[in-house]
């Protein structure tokens, strides 16, 4: 029975010192309640310092922190997002109210440090701000302007951080009489942090009906914003991104790589489409830092039921775009596991993944932190391929460090090579070579990667600022058999040699064909 008592003088003495806290969060219960307060004025003050720990992991152990730290830190947490509001909100809406019967955003701001001000003088036994007796609304004649609120609020925040900090442990077991009875410091040091945090919350509002944002949530956006170099995954399904910086770059090949292509396997007609050589410049963005694996896009088969298709080309018919009905992504025609990239998969097949990726990335309503995931467009994939080099291959200018570097018909189980063809040959899983200097690997090799460029054969009249070229070529031969254009592929494969290596080589394929050469990787935009 005393342990009840206890509790209904412990509630009358909280609502003395702040009503609007215990009207809402205290009602019935033990002593167990106090700490279940404690806990989430912990969690919700200083809920973002949880990410920035698990950031640091692998930093050496900080030392533990006193009680009394622990209390600074979130007297300081919440005071100096009072201050970040009061200094950051318009002074001609600081009379503005929500509601008739509500505060303003001033008279909040006022009333959350004049109550600071009332347990400071308590605790401290001085004379310390301004002294409105045991009241706690001090009206807008006292402070007229919003530097006379942002200077009363920072007061509030500096005076109490300083009688904690002089104070220490001693001082928060020290106790204090409010009201008929004594209690611990420590009990209002944590009832004055929670009834801040609840005037935080109410002040969000106000911003949120004048269409503003908080200062605080503005920070923790541009903070959350990645970086180049970065590495995220949006969903356990959806796959690992990489972050690129926002650059120019010269598109296409020199007349000097065009003639070298051209004496190592080519000729000077099939390496034509690579000019003229143009500035672009592109936004950062994101790009898959593997191709699609078939681990991945099965994932996506199952979930939706996607059909497999009517066929998959393989050896010499892919000239033909003709299709082997009893080949698909599942039966290739060759071994892989389910890190092999996918194969077998038309660019109409790619939108199809992509399109579920998204609705992944975006389940529940809540838009990603990343931008919408597509097709890259052909000069992001050189860009991306060429991490910032001029030379022939992302790695150099020589074409014998190429078995280092890439899967193509010299290291990838072909037997009787013959120009373009050869007999045997498969993917291999991905990750297995050196990545270029963005992180990325398999960009050159292993598959053919669609892009969502129509083809043309020529540079001409192509976006400037990396979009996908979505115009038709006059040129018959850049359509398929029904007229619409023939989708731009990069990067070289298994089966194909060396010079097609380079990030200059372009093919082109219709949008529903399917071969053992062809997969794809996904690129996103960025906020």
């Amino acid at each position: 029975m005393k342990a009840k008592a206890d509790l209904k003088d412990d509630i009358a003495l909280a609502r003395h010192l702040a009503p609007c806290v215990f009207q809402c969060t205290i009602k019935q219960g033990s002593k167990r309640s106090w700490l279940a307060l404690l806990a989430l004025i912990v969690f919700v003050v200083l809920g973002t310092s949880v990410c920035s720990q698990a950031q640091t992991q692998n930093q050496p152990p900080s030392p533990a922190h006193s009680r009394s730290d622990e209390m600074l830190e979130m007297w300081n947490a919440i005071g100096n997002k009072l201050v970040a509001m009061a200094n950051d909100f318009p002074e001609d809406k600081y009379d503005f109210k929500v509601q008739k019967d509500e505060r303003t955003f001033a008279l909040n701001l006022l009333h959350a440090a004049a109550l600071d001000f009332v347990l400071i003088r308590r605790i401290s036994g001085a004379n310390l701000g301004p002294d409105f007796g045991e009241g706690d609304n001090p009206s807008r004649d006292q402070f007229k302007t919003k530097s006379d609120v942002v200077k009363f609020v920072q007061e509030a925040v500096a005076d109490g951080a300083k009688v904690i900090q002089e104070q220490g442990e001693a001082g928060l077991n020290r106790t204090t009489k409010f009201g008929n009875r004594l209690a611990h410091n420590s009990y209002f040091w944590a009832l004055a942090i929670e009834h801040s945090g609840e005037h935080y919350g109410q002040l969000v509002v106000y911003y949120r009906a004048n269409n503003l944002i908080p200062p605080d949530s503005r920070r923790n956006a541009q903070a959350s914003e990645p970086t180049p170099g970065s590495v995220f995954r949006d969903c356990p399904d959806c796959p690992e991104m990489v972050v690129l910086p926002a650059a120019s770059f010269t598109m296409g090949s020199s007349a000097e790589e065009k003639s070298w292509a051209a004496s190592h396997g080519g000729s000077l007609g099939s390496v034509a489409d690579e000019a003229p050589q143009h500035q672009v410049s592109l936004p950062s963005l994101a790009l898959g830092k593997y191709d699609v694996t078939r681990g991945e896009y099965a994932a996506f088969a199952r979930e939706t039921g996607y059909p497999a298709g009517d066929g998959c080309g393989r050896g010499r018919a892919i000239f033909k775009w003709e299709k082997d009905p009893k080949l698909t992504w599942e039966n290739p025609g060759q071994a892989q596991t389910d890190r092999d990239p996918v194969v077998c998969v038309s660019w109409q097949d790619a939108h199809a993944y992509i399109a579920w990726l998204n609705r992944k990335a975006h389940r529940g309503g809540a838009a990603s932190a990343i931008g919408p995931y597509r097709l890259f467009s052909e000069a992001e994939w050189e860009y991306a391929a060429r991490a910032g080099t001029t030379t022939k291959f992302y790695w150099g200018d020589d074409d014998a460090a190429a078995p280092a570097h890439a899967w193509f018909n010299a290291n990838s189980g072909c037997e009787k090579v013959e120009g373009l063809f050869c007999d045997h040959g498969q993917t291999h899983p991905v990750g297995m070579k050196t990545p270029n200097a963005f992180g990325l690997y398999d960009m050159a090799g292993n598959v053919w990667q669609w892009t969502e460029d129509c083809y043309d054969n020529s540079y001409d009249g192509i976006p400037a600022d990396g979009r996908a070229n979505e115009s038709p070529s006059s040129d018959p031969k850049a359509k398929d058999s029904h007229g619409n254009c023939l989708r731009v592929d990069r990067g070289g494969s298994w089966m194909f040699p060396a010079w097609l290596l380079r990030p200059a080589t372009r093919e082109r394929n219709p949008a529903d064909y399917r071969d053992a050469i062809m997969g794809f990787r996904v690129a996103s935009t960025l906020p």
